[in-house]
């Protein structure tokens, strides 16, 4: 980003039938490298007995760990 910040994004999403996103993470790190925020689907955080497990967002940190569903990477409906 313009200001030095950093957004790195994967998903692997299985086409075959329906879409269904198997495998997600979103990063967003300020320009001090920083983590902002990131969301994902890793199965690393079962202990928190999260009602949206695997589903979370690191908020702010490695350590801050909310439920979250996640954001989507879809092209907004009222565009082409």
């Amino acid at each position: 980003m313009v200001d030095g910040s950093l957004l790195h994004f994967r998903e692997f999403v299985d086409t075959e039938y329906t879409i269904d996103r198997k495998i997600y993470a979103y990063q967003y790190m300020n320009n001090r490298k920083q983590i902002v925020f990131r969301y994902d689907n890793s199965d690393h955080h079962q202990h928190l007995n999260l009602p949206t497990h695997p589903h979370h967002k690191h908020d702010g940190s490695e350590e801050i760990i909310v439920a979250s569903t996640g954001p989507h990477l879809s092209r907004r409906p009222d565009r082409d």
